[in-house]
């Protein structure tokens, strides 16, 4: 039986006890002296001790459990500030990798085109080759220094500026 049931069985006793108490009065009124006897008195006074023992065991109780209920928030707002960093850390290093990511597609994007204009050059240089192979060795000389002279006559132009 719970300390609420005793409680209640208690609360019903003594209000049993005070309207028989208050039948007594009426009786005693109407000119009937009729008497309340101390054990009806007594047993009042027990169930007046024992309700209030129950009374201060639920109150001990409710403490407990409020304390309980404190210890248990806590420990609930301590995981969920833990829960809020380990996401905030997640969301760090989310956005970290997000970053790498963004900066190695564009270094393939670069190195893609750089492909693309060194395979030009090949193309253009093979065909160079191609040239020349064709021609005579005096043609051949003819070519290179032109190509030369005019690398040259513009790296001059560049540095007297």
């Amino acid at each position: 039986m719970s300390i609420l049931d005793k409680i209640s069985e208690l609360i019903k006793k003594q209000q049993q006890l005070e309207k028989r108490l208050q039948e007594l009065e009426k009786q005693r009124v109407k000119g009937t002296e009729e008497k309340p006897t101390k054990v009806e008195s007594v047993d009042l006074s027990v169930y007046e001790a024992q309700a209030k023992e129950l009374l201060a065991q639920a109150r001990e109780e409710a403490a407990q459990i409020r304390e309980e209920a404190a210890r248990i928030k806590e420990e609930a707002m301590r995981i969920k500030s833990e829960a809020l960093q380990k996401e905030a850390e997640v969301d760090r290093k989310v956005g970290a990798l997000e970053e790498r990511e963004k900066l190695l597609q564009q270094q393939k994007a670069d190195l893609e085109r750089k492909l693309t204009e060194i395979e030009e050059i090949r193309k253009e240089q093979l065909q160079k080759l191609e040239k020349i192979s064709s021609l005579t060795m005096e043609e051949a000389r003819k070519l290179v220094l032109e190509a030369t002279e005019k690398r040259l006559s513009e790296e001059i132009a560049r540095r007297l500026k």
